[in-house]
C-alpha cells in the first residue's frame, strides 16, 4: 500500500543553519495567518474580515488551478519525494502568491484610509511592513530549494494582482452592501456585523456599555 504524508506544514532546512531556520519559520506563515484570521473572524464576526478570508481561500483555489494547468515541476529537492501530484508542481509558488495577496490587500487597506489612522507615516509603515514580510516568505521558498526564482516571481505577481483586484471588489461592490447584509435575519442571528465605520471597536463597545449602565441607574 502506497503511503503519502500530509505535508501542509512540512518544511526541511539544513541542520544547524540559522538562516535555514528563519526561512522555515517564514514558510509556515500562510497556515499561521489563516488560523489567526479565522480566529479573528470567529471573535469579531465582521463582514470585512469574512470577505478577506473568502478572498484568500479563492486565491488558494486559483493557485491550485494554475499549477494543475501549467504542470511545471519544482526544482529537485530531497523533501519532495512524490514524482506525481500537486506537490510536484511549482508554478506559481503558492506561498508567494498567498503572502502577496494578503500584503497587497493590507497595503491598500492602510494607504487608502480604510485603516483609520490619521498619520500617513504609520499607514506607509504598515504597507511597507506587509510587503517586506511577503517578500521574506517568497525569498524563503527559493532559499530552501522548494521553488525557482521565476516560480516565486510569478506567485508574487499573481498574488499581488489578485489582492489588489479583490480589495477593489470589496470596496466598490461588497462594502456598500455590508449594512444590508448585517441586517439580514440569518446573519443577525449569528451576530454578524459591519464594523466598517467604527474607528476603534473596543472604545465604541465600552461607550455603548457605559451608556446602557447609566440608563439602568
Amino acid at each position: 500500500m502506497a503511503l503519502r504524508p500530509f505535508s501542509l506544514t512540512h518544511v526541511e532546512y539544513e541542520a544547524g543553519s540559522r538562516l535555514g531556520l528563519l526561512c522555515a519559520v517564514l514558510s509556515l506563515a500562510p497556515p499561521f495567518v489563516i488560523c489567526a484570521h479565522a480566529t479573528l473572524l470567529a471573535s469579531r464576526r465582521d463582514l470585512g474580515a469574512a470577505a478577506l478570508l473568502a478572498g484568500a481561500l479563492l486565491n488558494v483555489v486559483a493557485n491550485s488551478a494554475l499549477k494543475a494547468a501549467a504542470r511545471e515541476p519544482r526544482p529537485p529537492h530531497p523533501a519532495l519525494r512524490q514524482p506525481d501530484g500537486g506537490d510536484a508542481f511549482g508554478w506559481p509558488s503558492a506561498h508567494a502568491q498567498f503572502a502577496f495577496f494578503y500584503a497587497a490587500y493590507a497595503a491598500l487597506w492602510a494607504l487608502s484610509g480604510r485603516w483609520r489612522v490619521r498619520l500617513l507615516v504609520w499607514r506607509v509603515l504598515v504597507a511597507a511592513g506587509a510587503l517586506a514580510a511577503a517578500a521574506g516568505v517568497a525569498a524563503s521558498r527559493v532559499a530552501l530549494g522548494y521553488h525557482t526564482q521565476p516560480q516565486v516571481a510569478a506567485g508574487a505577481g499573481i498574488g499581488a494582482a489578485l489582492g489588489a483586484a479583490f480589495f477593489a471588489f470589496v470596496e466598490l461592490a461588497l462594502r456598500p452592501r455590508f449594512a444590508a447584509l448585517a441586517a439580514w435575519a440569518p446573519l443577525r442571528a449569528l451576530r454578524v456585523r459591519d464594523c466598517s465605520e467604527v474607528d476603534t471597536l473596543l472604545v465604541e463597545f465600552e461607550a455603548v456599555v457605559l451608556a446602557a449602565a447609566r440608563k439602568g441607574r
